[in-house]
């Protein structure tokens, strides 16, 4: 998915579409059932944090917020 998304929704040309992407990316893996479980909660988190790129708390605080508690619900499951 990464392929795709940098050569549609690049970061200089769209970032908030790219940013609220990853953001819907991180919800799959943290959801996912299949796999292994630590893997997918790994990758939601890097989604997550690249989103928080351009999610800023000062430039998108309802963005950012829903963004952090999804990592930091994220970084729980991973240390159950």
């Amino acid at each position: 998915y990464e392929g795709v998304l940098s050569s549609v929704y690049t970061l200089e040309s769209f970032p908030v579409e790219r940013a609220a992407t990853l953001v819907s990316l991180g919800n799959v893996h943290r959801k996912r059932l299949g796999g292994n479980r630590r893997e997918n909660l790994e990758q939601a988190q890097k989604c997550y944090l690249q989103a928080l790129d351009t999610f800023t708390e000062q430039a998108f605080p309802f963005e950012y917020q829903q963004t952090m508690r999804n990592f930091m619900e994220t970084r729980k499951m991973l240390q159950k």
